[in-house]
């Protein structure tokens, strides 16, 4: 797979201007809490803090998602979520991945503390 040009990369004007490539480190925000959930899952502050990854990683998907939404790019091209080709093309943009992986970290996290 080529390298990813950085610098190509669309800010999301929810977050600052901030692109994928900036914001990736965020994903790593529900580490804490899986932690948690392994090594001390009856501590009584483990629920409590096991949601505070999630919580801030819905959040970067939300106004990432909106961002996307609002920021035409020019293409023409809507989403197409009713085939396997169209996500697959949605999945060619780099700040289309960014969303999916924030939005299956949050979620994956969220049904890991149930």
């Amino acid at each position: 797979m080529p390298p990813i040009d950085v610098g190509s990369l669309k800010p999301f004007l929810l977050l600052g201007g901030y692109n994928a490539a900036d914001l990736w480190p965020t994903t790593n925000l529900a580490m804490p809490g899986w932690l948690l959930l392994v090594l001390a899952p009856r501590w009584r502050h483990t629920a409590g803090l096991s949601l505070v990854g999630p919580i801030v990683s819905a959040t970067i998907y939300m106004l990432s998602a909106i961002s996307m939404i609002i920021t035409d790019d020019g293409s023409g091209d809507d989403p197409d979520f009713m085939s396997l080709e169209g996500v697959a093309s949605m999945f060619r943009d780099p700040s289309a991945v960014f969303l999916g992986w924030t939005h299956y970290v949050a979620y994956d996290a969220l049904v890991g503390r149930w």
